[in-house]
C-alpha cells in the first residue's frame, strides 16, 4: 500500500513538472522579440530585425496563420545578423509552406544587413530583392559550447565537413550560381565574406534577383 502511495505521489510530481514546463515554455514562445506585421493592399509583410533565434519561428507562423488568408503575397522583410541554424532552417520549412498557397519575396532594405544564417532564409523566397546598399555575409558555420556559449575551435576537416553540409543543405539547392558557390566554400574558410547587393546582382550569381531603386 505504502509503495503505492509513494508511486502515486511520484506520478502527480512528474505531471505538475510537465505542467510547469509546457506553461513556461508558452510564456518563452509569447516573449523575446517580436515580428512587425503589416498589412499593405494584398502583401503581408513580415518585418524581423533581430538574431535568427527562437521564438522567431513561431511569431511568424502565428502571423501567417492570423492573416495569411487575406494575403496574395508575403513579404519577409529582414535585417537580420544571423543566429541559429536550426531556428533558421525551421523557418525555411515554414517560409515553404507559405510558397504552396503564396507568393514569398524575400528583402533587404536601405543599409540593412543580411549575415550568417540570414542569408539561407532570404534564398528561400521565391523572389528576392535588395537595396543596392544591402549587405550580405557568408561565412562558416560555427560551433559554440552550451555552458560557456565561446567558440569551439574545431580541427580544419571538421570545419571543411561542416561548411560542405551547410552548403548542400542550405545554398547549393537554392539557384545560386554553382560557380560562385564553389567559390564561397574556399573563401569563406576561417573568415567573414562580405557582399552588397549592388555587388551580386553586377556579378550575376543569382543570388538577388532584383535591386530596388528608391
Amino acid at each position: 500500500m505504502r509503495s503505492r502511495l509513494m508511486l502515486a505521489s511520484t506520478l502527480m510530481m512528474f505531471a505538475l513538472a510537465i505542467v510547469v514546463a509546457l506553461r513556461d515554455d508558452r510564456a518563452f514562445m509569447e516573449s523575446g522579440p517580436g515580428v512587425i506585421v503589416r498589412e499593405r493592399g494584398d502583401e503581408l509583410v513580415l518585418e524581423w530585425l533581430f538574431p535568427i533565434m527562437p521564438p522567431m519561428t513561431s511569431h511568424f507562423e502565428r502571423a501567417f496563420e492570423e492573416k495569411g488568408a487575406r494575403a496574395e503575397r508575403i513579404v519577409i522583410d529582414l535585417n537580420s545578423p544571423g543566429g541559429l541554424v536550426d531556428e533558421g532552417a525551421a523557418l525555411i520549412d515554414l517560409i515553404e509552406e507559405m510558397k504552396r498557397t503564396h507568393e514569398v519575396e524575400t528583402r533587404v532594405g536601405r543599409n540593412r544587413v543580411c549575415a550568417s544564417m540570414c542569408v539561407p532564409v532570404y534564398l528561400a523566397g521565391d523572389v528576392r530583392t535588395a537595396s543596392p546598399s544591402a549587405r550580405f555575409m557568408f561565412h562558416e558555420p560555427t560551433a559554440y559550447d552550451v555552458v560557456t556559449d565561446e567558440t569551439i575551435d574545431r580541427p580544419e576537416f571538421e570545419r571543411r565537413m561542416d561548411t560542405e553540409r551547410f552548403f548542400r543543405r542550405f545554398i547549393d539547392p537554392t539557384g545560386v550560381s554553382p560557380d560562385f558557390a564553389r567559390e564561397l566554400r574556399e573563401s569563406v574558410r576561417g573568415r567573414d565574406v562580405w557582399f552588397t547587393a549592388q555587388e551580386l546582382v553586377d556579378r550575376d550569381v543569382n543570388v538577388v534577383d532584383a535591386l530596388e531603386r528608391s
